[in-house]
């Protein structure tokens, strides 16, 4: 077995992508003992129905994790952890692109070496899940490879392909236009996200046109069920 190299404590110039096949197989592992007693996963979206759920097996996405145990967060952009600073050394494990987007593209000044540096300064103790969507700017493929169309369908697609988790919970996605009001309570910064509104963003609406989107994985039989509330 892999044994994690913690990120945090290394030369950014010394992360290849084979220590983040290694890293990211470490944490498969890892995650298969953690959950071995749980077939279902909850997770948590932005939207209004977003519930507090104190359970190990509950993902947070984005700013979601303070719906949660602070154990999984899963995001797709780099601004989504704008109001998250004095949460981050509360995370465990830390799913993200290896070029993350800003907005809806990834550039290529903008990768997994911003983020370990942005980890950092916020003092994280955890561990991190370099995956790749079908944005990535690398030349280097990785096998935790997902095509992705919100940060949402992430963890449907990674705890089915490697924890074989067929059972999905979903509050906040999909069932309304309206963010949850506890949102608002955020300390946001567009200063040090590239001018990213995140306040301006949540007195808007919520997407949740992707509710077909993550119900076509039970169509593909990636899943067996999943709800929505």
């Amino acid at each position: 077995m892999n044994i994690y190299k913690n990120y945090i404590d290394l030369p950014v110039d010394n992360i290849t992508y084979k220590l983040i096949k290694e890293n990211n197989n470490s944490i498969i592992e890892e995650l298969k003992e953690k959950l071995k007693d749980y077939d279902t996963v909850h997770i948590i979206g932005k939207g209004d129905t977003a519930t507090y759920i104190d359970k190990e097996n509950t993902v947070g996405i984005n700013q979601a994790i303070i719906f949660t145990k602070f154990n999984f967060l899963f995001l797709n952009d780099f601004p989504s952890f704008d109001g998250l600073d004095e949460y981050i050394k509360k995370i465990k494990y830390i799913f993200i692109p290896d070029y993350p987007h800003n907005g809806r593209c990834a550039e290529f000044h903008l990768n997994y070496k911003t983020v370990i540096a942005y980890l950092k300064e916020n003092d994280f103790q955890g561990k991190v899940f370099f995956y790749q969507i079908q944005t990535t700017k690398s030349s280097e493929m990785l096998e935790h490879k997902f095509q992705s169309k919100t940060s949402s369908d992430i963890p449907v697609q990674f705890f089915s392909k490697f924890l074989q988790k067929k059972k999905y919970i979903c509050y906040g996605i999909g069932v309304s236009k309206k963010y949850h009001p506890d949102l608002k309570t955020l300390k946001f910064d567009t200063t040090k996200f590239f001018g990213y509104n995140t306040r301006e963003k949540i007195n808007n609406s919520v997407s949740y046109n992707f509710k077909k989107h993550i119900q076509s994985f039970k169509q593909s039989y990636l899943i067996d069920e999943i709800e929505f509330h």
